[in-house]
């Protein structure tokens, strides 16, 4: 499995189940990038931004992770971290909400384990490796959604 960094082909754009941003001029702002494993038809899609260090509120972004045929919602907050005494720069994702569907509670370590492969190929701004390194946290615990494709 090796997650890569692609924009995001303009005939998939439509393809996808789970809502996305879309501004009033029809542009989907977020939808230009996507960390995907091609083997596997896995692959991360930030759907929405909301908030921003201008209007007071932090950022936070809506994201899908696709793997084995489900969607999985996920609610990421980013981090810049401050240099280390090393001179190392570090990107940090804040997992905050995990909701994914039933048909996917049997693989759940495995899920919780590409989520976090996809995040560090993801990188900061979807531009991976302009960071010495990426770390994900989670902050919630997992919520397990009947019947549906995440949230």
């Amino acid at each position: 499995m090796a997650f890569v960094n692609e924009v995001i082909p303009e005939e998939q754009k439509d393809k996808f189940k789970f809502p996305v941003q879309i501004l009033h001029n029809g542009m989907k702002p977020t939808m230009y990038k996507w960390v995907i494993d091609h083997e596997n038809d896995f692959y991360l899609v930030k759907a929405s931004k909301e908030g921003s260090g201008y209007d007071g509120v932090k950022e936070q972004n809506t994201f899908y992770f696709h793997a084995y045929g489900h969607d999985v919602y996920i609610k990421a907050i980013p981090w810049d971290v401050e240099p280390t005494s090393d001179n190392r720069w570090i990107f940090r994702w804040e997992i905050i909400d995990l909701t994914i569907p039933n048909q996917l509670k049997g693989k759940l370590k495995i899920i919780i384990e590409l989520i976090v492969q996809a995040f560090k190929v993801w990188g900061a701004r979807n531009n991976g490796p302009s960071y010495d390194e990426v770390t994900v946290e989670f902050l919630c615990d997992v919520d397990v959604q009947d019947n549906k494709e995440g949230k």
